[in-house]
């Protein structure tokens, strides 16, 4: 009678981890309409008002790098000085209007 083992796990093939994949889409305009950048990431090069299908790493990178230009640009539309605080660390009161910083 034939002994039965059990199967060696180690000498099965092993399948190559599969990379997910992300679609993303760069702007075709930025924020004051204007024609969107160009994205760089190594020597790849990402350009407006097209849509890509890349590895999870690089898509996280870029997506990155997308809201990053959109948050600066966010900057220049809504800004939030605090006008009345740098005011007061100026040394200029309300109700003052010279600057007693500057000489002469």
């Amino acid at each position: 009678m034939a002994e039965t083992q059990s199967p060696d796990t180690r000498n099965l093939p092993t399948r190559e981890p599969v990379e997910s994949v992300c679609r993303v889409t760069v702007p075709e305009k930025d924020l004051f309409g204007e024609d969107g950048l160009i994205f760089r990431i190594n020597d790849m090069s990402f350009y407006p008002g097209k849509t890509y299908m890349l590895p999870e790493p690089v898509a996280i990178e870029l997506k990155r790098l997308i809201a990053s230009r959109q948050k600066y640009d966010m900057r220049i539309l809504q800004p939030t000085r605090d006008v009345e605080a740098l005011r007061r660390v100026a040394g200029i009161h309300p109700g003052v209007t010279e600057d007693k910083t500057s000489s002469g």
